[in-house]
C-alpha cells in the first residue's frame, strides 16, 4: 500500500481524529 498523500494533510488528519477522540472520552467521563 502506497500513499500519495502529503504528510502535512496526513498530519492534520491524525490530528481531528485524535481531537474528535478526545472530545468524545471527555463527554463521556465528564
Amino acid at each position: 500500500m502506497s500513499f500519495r498523500v502529503s504528510k502535512t494533510s496526513v498530519s492534520s488528519i491524525v490530528i481531528e481524529v485524535c481531537q474528535a477522540i478526545w472530545t468524545t472520552l471527555r463527554d463521556v467521563h465528564m
